[in-house]
């Protein structure tokens, strides 16, 4: 009896400790898996919302491709940090001297600008602005300087920064900018006092570009058309050089009309009285009274 109790109490007590590991697994996989719950849901809300398909979403229209800019071609020569002396005499010679733009052609598609400049001595001189801006006269083609009717382009007529007048060699984009700069000839004046003319005060003379005083003697202007003054000198020897030509406005280019002012000068005698000198260069000094004396460039 004895025997069978304990076997009994032996059966039932290893029995108990068999059952308790099971309970004690369900509820550690219970836990584990309420873990493993609340990591997905953690990361579940966490997740950006799935994505719509690619066929769903409407095309975006492709943004154009900017063309591309133009490579900038090197300077010809040096850039001149500073002006050199040699220069700075003939930039000296340009604000004291007297010199006249007879003419101009602009070529924009070429980044190209043709001069007619009279000098000191009246001899018609051709400077070219382009990437080496270049001149006909004796000093420019023997010495290779920057001359000075170089200069005076430059200073007086396109009347660009200081540091681009002196220099040997030009930019594309520094002979863009001159010529938005600078204007070949004034726009056509529609209204009803187009030819009224303008004030002296606020004008200057579009072949010397010089600037004229109030009251001055000696100064036409364009009745025809836009009103501009010019000096009657200075009319003379644009139209001097016009041989063959119609005699126009300097500003405007209408055909010029004889006013009162000017009635007194034949200027069909001009044309057929302008001379080449011996250097072959078309000269209108002895007929506007000019010395013949050459100056230093």
């Amino acid at each position: 009896m004895a025997d069978s109790q304990a076997s009994e109490n032996a059966t039932g007590s290893n029995t108990l400790p068999r059952q308790g590991p099971p309970k004690r697994r369900r509820e550690d996989s219970g836990l584990e898996n309420m873990g493993l719950q609340d990591d997905e849901n953690q990361a579940g809300s966490s997740r950006p919302p799935p994505k719509r398909s690619a066929v769903d979403l409407p095309e975006e229209p492709e943004e154009p491709e900017e063309p591309e800019e133009p490579e900038e071609p090197p300077r010809l020569k040096e850039y001149r940090s500073s002006c050199p002396s040699a220069v700075e005499q003939r930039i000296g010679r340009v604000r004291r001297q007297r010199m006249f733009c007879l003419g101009r052609e602009r070529d924009e598609e070429n980044l190209r600008e043709e001069f007619k400049i009279a000098g000191s001595t009246g001899n018609v001189y051709t400077v070219v602005l382009e990437n080496i801006p270049t001149c006909d006269c004796p000093d420019s083609n023997h010495k290779n300087e920057t001359c000075k009717h170089i200069l005076f382009v430059m200073i007086k007529v396109l009347r660009v920064r200081d540091e681009l007048s002196y220099q040997a060699a030009l930019l594309n984009s520094e002979i863009r900018e001159i010529f938005e700069t600078s204007s070949v000839r004034v726009e056509l004046d529609t209204s009803e006092d187009k030819r009224q003319r303008k004030s002296l005060d606020a004008d200057e003379c579009p072949v010397c570009y010089e600037p004229f005083q109030q009251g001055e003697k000696g100064v036409l202007f364009c009745v025809a058309q836009c009103g501009s003054n010019i000096h009657r000198e200075c009319f003379r020897q644009w139209a001097a050089v016009k041989v063959g030509d119609t005699v126009t406005c300097v500003m405007c280019r209408t055909p010029w009309e004889e006013s009162s002012a000017d009635r007194d000068y034949d200027y069909e005698d001009i044309l057929q009285n302008a001379t080449r000198g011996r250097e072959g260069y078309l000269n209108v000094g002895q007929e506007l009274g000019m010395g013949s004396r050459r100056d230093r460039y």
